[in-house]
């Protein structure tokens, strides 16, 4: 660069056209995502809106939100799936304000994100070009703090966090850390005390969004260190400032969880690693990370599904993960080696690897192998530097570099703009979602049990019968590929089994998906009441009696089917004895089931025992003496006991009761 402007000068510049400026951003961000406002809810919305019992009671709902564990006004408890679990209240404090006042419109919840996007590529802009000495221009829209937030805007790997609502936390912990940001380096500029204040504030709506936000109090003593010639005694100050908000923001999160407890997630999709060695756990680490890198400089192809075995499990034979090893390596030992003379490579990485680090999978499970929303942050540290060479690249002396770097600008902004504008379009609903990344996330569980699922949820609502009966074949060959991907997916076995009710002349084989779960979770309540389902649904006796048997050895007390089994026995298949066997067992069940009861009396009855049908009979009218068939079936047992008078009287019980019934009819 030939000749350095001031600081001064620039934030003039920029301060003088702030407006204009602050549009110019918003019309990015809309231009960009302004094609998702047609777009519905959408994969995790149904945890933090449309099925969060907190979020749709408005604002009478947001105490419970920030007293409780991020995913239990969706579960109805404190359901850790992950290690450690989840606070992040003000994003879905910020959806429960939405439904107060609009009601379920995602309209409005996409047209959030795309303003709040919008104010981040504005704030990343005002930080870094308070933060960096500027240079040859004294245009702000041809400084490298505006292409390096440009280019950010660009970035297509956003579009999980812009396009998706539930997104917001990520947006919310960027947004309010460049606030955090900001104020203090207002504070370095004019020594005024209230901006620490409102720094300090910002940080903890930061981390009130996502913990990972807690990078600033690392990042924003860096910058003053590196850019604004903060003696250390300064910068320690500062630092205390920003230690109160992380300080309370840790104890007000150990207060709603309790304890952190590293739990031993024993779920393959809420741990990715749960079958890996050592050696594969890190092998694979190194190769997401590698791809976290090739998304960077080329985000194609995109998806949201990164769970088990869309990534792999690998070692170190694999050349990738050594690659990846190696480019890390270089970009850590690059940092320090250009430290003094050109720190902002050294921040730059900073930003990239410092919020990277808790969603790798070294510290703890994070639940998948990696995802595009966890470089949200990161990706700017990428943006620092790639903006940073474009704009040397513009501004070179070299005709041939300048051409090239105009080349590589205009390919950036057409396929970037291009491949976010057509992402967007995949987020439209669950259902597009679904069956386009499991083109992509071919080998994952939860992709192809995702897909299969939604299938299912539409195959009621098409009206054309063919495309019905195509749904209902892929569905079948998602979830069955998802079953083989994860032998112990419960969900997808239920839904495959569901799928199999649907399709014809399929009932065994459902019947075998909800046995499949019941092997390895034998007190799963749904394969049970699926199972039990199936039995009543069944026409043929023999094949019903066979179902429900099945079904008692995972429910052994249940009165339910205890007496269903009596009922057919002796009704159907004529076999009295072991028919009053299944009575007798329900009846220790339950003493007063009236229907065993009586079915138990019958029994006995047949067999000739009258004695023991005659007590069972006096039982049932002491707990309904309302009965008529009772009271004629007592009087024919005392008969057959020669016990006319006894007999008589249940007669003329009988007879009154049926009268009293003929006059009410």
């Amino acid at each position: 660069m030939s000749r350095k402007i001031s600081e001064k000068t620039i934030l003039k510049e920029v301060n003088s056209n702030s407006l204009v400026v602050f549009l110019t951003f918003i019309g990015i961000s809309f231009f960009l995502y302004g094609n998702t406002l047609f777009n519905s809810y959408c994969l995790d919305d149904a945890i933090v809106i449309t099925e969060n019992s907190f979020t749709k009671l408005g604002l009478s709902g947001i105490g419970e939100i920030f007293a409780n564990e991020s995913f239990t006004g969706f579960f109805g408890k404190d359901k850790q799936l992950v290690s450690g679990g989840r606070y992040r209240p003000l994003s879905i404090a910020s959806f429960a304000m939405e439904y107060q006042f609009f009601g379920a419109n995602p309209s409005i919840s996409h047209f959030v994100n795309i303003l709040l996007y919008g104010l981040t590529g504005f704030l990343v802009f005002l930080v870094l070009s308070m933060l960096f000495k500027a240079g040859n221009e004294e245009k702000w829209y041809l400084q490298f703090p505006f292409i390096i937030a440009a280019l950010y805007m660009l970035h297509p790997v956003h579009t999980e966090v812009v396009a998706n609502i539930k997104g917001r936390d990520e947006i919310f912990a960027l947004l309010f850390g460049l606030l955090a940001f900001w104020q203090v380096l207002k504070y370095a500029n004019n020594a005024n005390f209230k901006h620490l204040i409102y720094s300090a504030v910002f940080l903890f709506l930061a981390l009130l969004s996502k913990e990972h936000a807690l990078v600033f109090f690392i990042l924003i003593p860096f910058a003053l260190l590196l850019f604004k010639n903060k003696s250390m005694r300064q910068t320690l100050k500062i630092t205390g400032i920003l230690l109160i908000p992380s300080i309370l923001f840790l104890v007000i999160r150990q207060e709603v969880l309790g304890k952190v407890v590293l739990t031993n997630v024993t779920e393959l999709m809420n741990n990715s690693f749960l079958n890996a060695d050592s050696e594969q756990r890190f092998a694979t680490i190194s190769y997401t990370l590698g791809k976290y890198l090739q998304l960077l400089v080329f985000p194609h192809p995109l998806t949201y599904d990164y769970y088990p075995y869309h990534i792999q499990l690998t070692n170190w034979s694999n050349i990738f993960s050594v690659l990846s090893v190696i480019a890390y390596s270089f970009l850590v030992i690059l940092g320090l080696v250009t430290l003094k003379k050109y720190p902002i490579y050294f921040f730059a990485i900073a930003v990239f690897l410092l919020p990277l680090i808790p969603v790798t999978n070294i510290l703890f499970p994070i639940g998948t192998f990696m995802s595009e929303r966890f470089i949200y942050i990161p990706s700017l540290g990428f943006c620092i530097i790639a903006g940073y060479f474009i704009y040397n690249g513009i501004h070179s002396k070299i005709k041939y570099y300048r051409i090239l770097t105009i080349s590589l600008i205009t390919t950036l902004i057409l396929g970037f703009g291009v491949k976010t504008i057509s992402r967007n379009v995949v987020w439209k609903n669950d259902f597009t979602l679904f069956t386009t990344d499991v083109k992509t996330s071919v080998n994952s569980a939860k992709g192809n049990c995702a897909a299969g699922g939604i299938l299912l949820d539409t195959f009621k609502d098409n009206p054309d019968q063919q495309v019905k009966d195509l749904n209902l074949k892929l569905a079948i060959g998602y979830l069955n590929k998802a079953v083989a991907i994860h032998p112990t997916y419960i969900d997808a076995w239920l839904l495959l089994g569901n799928a199999y009710l649907i399709f014809p002349d399929s009932t065994d084989l459902s019947v075998s998906c909800y046995e499949e779960i019941l092997e390895f979770s034998p007190q799963n309540e749904k394969a049970i009441h699926n199972l039990e389902f199936i039995a009543y649904k069944e026409k043929v006796p023999a094949k019903k009696v066979k179902l429900l048997e099945n079904v008692l050895k995972y429910e052994p007390k249940s009165y339910a089917i205890l007496y269903q089994l009596g009922n057919i026995w002796g009704k159907e298949l004529s076999n009295l004895p072991l028919a009053t066997q299944y009575l007798e067992k329900a009846l220790e069940i339950n003493p007063t089931g009236k229907e065993a009861l009586k079915d138990l009396g019958v029994a006995f009855a047949m067999q000739q025992n009258f004695r023991k049908s005659a007590d069972i009979m006096e039982q049932v009218v002491k707990i309904d003496s309302t009965d008529a068939n009772v009271w004629n079936n007592l009087g024919l047992t005392y008969t057959y006991l020669k016990q006319q008078g006894k007999a008589n009287y249940c007669f003329e019980k009988a007879k009154s009761l049926q009268q009293v019934e003929g006059k009410k009819n």
